[in-house]
């Protein structure tokens, strides 16, 4: 792709659970390490709800978990389209709450561009589970709002549950799968 496309005039939201306090810096000195320009306050958000930060550590949630995995995605989006702005929504855990980042995020249009990559092991999840999200995914297609999934960290889930499949929702039919998001 020819350097041209920067992401001039984009706006990407980047959807994880918790929300590094490093993370600005981060994607900063990766930025300097690699020679790309860093990232201004005003290029750069986060959008968290209260207590989000500084999350207590646990075995079950593991916030700190996530911080490298949200400076990771920052520093891809900004690596591929360095004058793009990036909105980071961070969901005060790991459950449900990502489903309201995702609500947040088509419900007032905070861009038109959305990058997640967490995701479930198969699409055989409860009926209640995913039919309020392939509605937000729905809403967002209508919208022109792009939507991608990561296809999942563990291969195509042969071992988990005995076929090859990507991770829901990227196997959902409304958004678009990306591998190594």
């Amino acid at each position: 792709i020819s350097s041209a496309y920067d992401g001039s005039g984009q706006t990407v939201a980047i959807i994880d659970a918790y929300a590094s306090p490093t993370i600005l810096s981060d994607v900063n000195q990766w930025s300097t390490n690699r020679g790309l320009p860093t990232m201004t306050n005003g290029q750069f958000k986060q959008v968290v709800a209260p207590g989000t930060f500084r999350r207590p550590e646990n075995k079950k949630q593991d916030p700190q978990g996530w911080y490298g995995e949200e400076s990771l995605d920052v520093e891809a989006v900004h690596g591929m389209a360095p004058a793009a702005n990036i909105v980071y929504v961070g969901a005060p855990n790991n459950y449900q709450d990502l489903d309201a980042a995702m609500n947040y995020v088509v419900d007032r249009h905070v861009a038109n561009i959305v990058t997640n990559s967490y995701g479930f092991p198969t699409e055989l999840l409860h009926p209640g589970f995913i039919i309020p999200e392939e509605q937000t995914f729905i809403q967002g297609a209508i919208e022109g709002i792009g939507i991608y999934f990561s296809s999942g960290d563990g291969g195509d889930e042969t071992s988990v549950v005995g076929y090859a499949t990507p991770d829901w929702p990227a196997s959902s039919p409304w958004v678009t799968a990306v591998g190594g998001t």
